[in-house]
């Protein structure tokens, strides 16, 4: 909290001049005529309830423009990452499924045993998929929120990580794509392999 109420203070003392931002002040009784150490002075008085509010109505009405530039920076950086996570996780996903799988299920009717050590790298890389997917998404909300904090130096590390939460950066699609594809030309091949040897 700490850090927001210096943030905000720095921004609403930045922006003095502006007869917004001296309407919003007069509104919590605090006289913006008298300067600025009057005016961080009482900004730090303020009960959080009250300077939560003064907080809410500074970035909606008077910094909207420049947040919603911000958010739309972080939008375009988040496509970016995630475009390089995609493209990672296809390039690991095209050896699973041109090379490694072709040669495991070639041992599979040629060497049982030679098979079942390939079945369990295959099925090792393929749960990685899964797992690097989460971490892939909690990499990219990390990358975003130094990104954040370097266009807009001005708002503190929580108001940049809730503009972060706000892109719902959730998974990365080419993970559970890639884990489809494992499932669809590995397990199901084998299964049916399986059932017709039976």
């Amino acid at each position: 909290m700490r850090e927001l109420r210096n943030s905000v203070t720095k921004r609403v003392i930045s922006q003095l001049n502006n007869v917004a931002v001296q309407d919003l002040l007069q509104g919590f009784h605090i006289a913006p005529h008298r300067g600025r150490e009057h005016v961080a002075a009482q900004l730090a008085k303020l009960p959080q309830d009250q300077f939560l509010t003064l907080c809410s109505t500074l970035t909606t009405d008077i910094e909207a423009d420049r947040i919603q530039a911000h958010k739309a920076a972080l939008k375009a950086e988040s496509c970016r990452l995630k475009a390089e996570a995609e493209r990672a996780t296809w390039a690991e996903a095209q050896e699973l499924l041109e090379t490694t799988i072709p040669i495991a299920l070639d041992l599979f009717e040629r060497d049982q045993a030679a098979f079942r050590k390939a079945k369990v790298e295959i099925e090792r890389s393929a749960e990685g998929f899964l797992a690097n997917s989460r971490e892939q998404s909690r990499q990219i909300r990390a990358q975003l929120v130094r990104y954040g904090r370097q266009i807009a130096p001005e708002y503190c590390r929580q108001e940049v990580g809730d503009w972060v939460k706000e892109l719902q950066i959730v998974g990365i699609s080419a993970s559970a794509e890639a884990y489809k594809a494992y499932y669809n030309n590995f397990v199901r091949v084998i299964s049916k392999a399986e059932l017709a040897a039976a």
